[in-house]
């Protein structure tokens, strides 16, 4: 009775840890992608502003600074 009862202790350990985790990387995972996108914005903006000079310096009005 003994070891069967540590044995479905154990098993309910081992199946809250994996739960416990996936949460846990899910968590960072989402984290981690806003983060990346977060981080991804400046430079988008910073591009986006460079094309746009570009463009004006094509078009003979000079470049404007950002």
């Amino acid at each position: 009775q003994q070891a069967a009862d540590n044995q479905r202790f154990f098993a309910e350990q081992a199946a809250d840890n994996q739960r416990f985790f996936a949460e846990q990387d899910a968590k960072s995972q989402r984290y981690f992608a806003e983060l990346s996108a977060e981080s991804q914005r400046p430079l988008d903006a910073a591009a986006e502003g460079q094309n746009g000079n570009l463009q004006r310096i094509k078009e003979g009005q000079g470049a404007r600074i950002e």
